[in-house]
């Protein structure tokens, strides 16, 4: 049954989405990827410290963000993470690291 008759929580459809991109259907996780996006960021404005889930939001936008080269918004995703972790030298690594693939396009 198609996830749009019926719909899916956004977490589930994240998992069907990774299996589309692994088979190559990238149309599709594209597709799913902005209902995905949609959903986490409305779990993150609903419960902002909501990161120690298995299906952690900010994870799942992450890694949206980065299969569809959207690293802008991983930057942002990030930043907003520095203010629960101000000290945390992984979070400026991740930033740099999508600065670098901004310049990379």
């Amino acid at each position: 049954m198609p996830y749009t008759i019926r719909k899916m929580d956004y977490r589930i459809l994240y998992d069907v989405s990774k299996m589309y991109f692994a088979a190559g259907a990238v149309d599709k996780f594209n597709k799913m990827a902005k209902e995905i996006e949609t959903s986490a960021l409305a779990t993150i404005k609903d419960n902002p410290s909501e990161l120690s889930s298995y299906y952690n939001p900010y994870e799942i936008l992450l890694d949206v963000y980065d299969k569809t080269r959207q690293y802008d918004k991983a930057i942002e995703i990030l930043r907003s993470l520095q203010t629960y972790y101000p000290n945390d030298p992984s979070l400026k690594q991740q930033i740099d690291m999508y600065k670098a693939k901004m310049g990379a396009k």
